[in-house]
């Protein structure tokens, strides 16, 4: 049961460093790279567990596979908090690039103009209802590749653990 306990700091501080990494414009660009900053938050959860592990305790791959999915949960929930606190503020980055792309192209078919309007308000792509969805698809992929993370960092630290007991 202690080492049950212990999971809970390394997997929020994980998810943290998913959530900051991911939802911040430039920095998040960084996840196009198969999902680069998600993995890098399950490699630092597993990292924090196995340095606070006592002397006479193994990091087992199990224990790495439920910590890269417990960051990629706690990552999905926190990176969605962010993007609604961006949402309720005013900041909508992508809002730049469609109003620019509207002036460009005269020749575009005004339903679409008219839904790209509706994106502006607090309606439509912002709405409460694609804020569950966003989330609903980040705990998906964030999970998966989280968990990932943890499983690559449990084999490095394995390996190391080995490489000292040979020595």
């Amino acid at each position: 049961m202690e080492n049950n306990e212990s999971k809970l700091i390394p997997s929020l501080a994980g998810g943290a460093v998913i959530a900051i990494l991911s939802t911040f414009p430039v920095i998040s660009a960084g996840n196009c790279l198969c999902c680069m900053w998600v993995i890098a938050g399950g490699i630092v959860a597993v990292y924090l567990y196995n340095k606070n592990l006592p002397e006479n305790k193994e990091l087992t791959q199990s224990d790495a596979l439920i910590i890269g999915v417990l960051s990629g949960i706690f990552g999905a929930l926190f990176a969605t908090l962010i993007n609604y606190f961006f949402i309720v503020i005013g900041y909508r980055p992508g809002m730049a690039f469609l109003e620019s792309f509207i002036e460009s192209k005269r020749d575009i078919a005004p339903e679409v103009k008219d839904m790209i309007e509706s994106f502006k308000g607090n309606e439509g792509l912002f709405g409460p209802f694609i804020v569950f969805v966003q989330l609903g698809v980040k705990l998906i992929i964030y999970t998966v590749f989280s968990m990932l993370g943890g499983v690559i960092a449990g084999a490095f630290l394995n390996k190391k653990q080995e490489k000292n007991k040979n020595e």
